[in-house]
């Protein structure tokens, strides 16, 4: 039987160091407890920056790709979310990966168990599993979905259509989406938008039971600042704006790294 083949993309800079190499170590942890897939890592530095990533700098053995497009900052606007699209499509059409999987520097993807979950959740459920577009996108009670972001051929295809209608603009229609899409907003919610726009199926996993950890629990610790789940760590989900340190948010993730590598 093959194996499925995913793709992990980060979408990172020379300043995110530090936090990119503890998430590539759990990841590295998660792969090797995961050996029904055929997992690929992705590191998508930032062109444009005054300084770039070094492939002997990141943790385990990624695969370092410059990007050229202008990320506003957190990954924002049009010719962003346009650029990181175009990337996912080139990474299936030369790897035929099934499914990618979009994660940030500061967050670490725990477990995989939710995509077998969701497969099985669509099934059980009658849904049409080649209307599967895209999953996995909450964990705990809160819904973060850029920071774990999971796509199927179907969700790659589907934005990277909406994206070429947009631009061509031929309609009332595709000039009011280019739009919204142009008001600066960040690509998860850009991505919400236009999945809702599609004909096709999005699975949460707080609505998928028997997810090992019970997804929709807090596992662990629970501390002011770090959201802790059996899918993925963010830390400094719940800090205060005003006292919020990028120290603090390192040191948060550095102890769950330590905890679970």
């Amino acid at each position: 039987m093959n194996k499925k083949k995913i793709a992990v993309c980060y979408f990172s800079y020379w300043k995110d160091l530090d936090f990119l190499n503890e998430s590539l170590k759990v990841l590295e942890s998660t792969i090797a407890r995961h050996p029904e897939y055929e997992i690929s890592t992705y590191v998508f530095d930032d062109a444009r920056c005054d300084k770039r990533l070094k492939k002997k700098e990141l943790h385990g053995s990624p695969t370092l790709i410059s990007t050229k497009f202008d990320r506003k900052g957190n990954l924002n606007g049009f010719e962003c979310i346009d650029g990181m699209f175009k990337e996912y499509k080139n990474l299936i059409e030369k790897n035929n990966f099934d499914y990618i999987i979009k994660l940030d520097s500061d967050c670490c993807l725990n477990s995989l168990d939710y995509v077998y979950a969701t497969e099985e959740f669509v099934k059980k459920n009658n849904l049409p599993l080649e209307q599967l577009a895209q999953f996995g996108t909450y964990f705990a009670q809160l819904c973060i979905t850029g920071c774990c972001q999971t796509f199927t051929k179907l969700g790659i295809a589907t934005i990277c259509n909406l994206f070429a209608c947009m631009n061509r603009g031929a309609n009332q229609q595709e000039i009011i989406m280019k739009k919204r899409v142009e008001r600066g907003y960040n690509e998860d919610k850009v991505v919400s938008v236009l999945m809702e726009m599609a004909p096709v199926i999005r699975v949460n996993v707080d609505v998928i039971p028997n997810v090992k950890g019970n997804i929709n629990a807090f596992l662990g610790q629970e501390t002011d600042y770090s959201s802790y789940s059996s899918v993925a760590f963010k830390p400094n989900v719940f800090a205060n704006t005003s006292t919020w340190t990028r120290e603090k948010s390192l040191e948060e993730m550095k102890k769950f790294v330590e905890s679970f590598v």
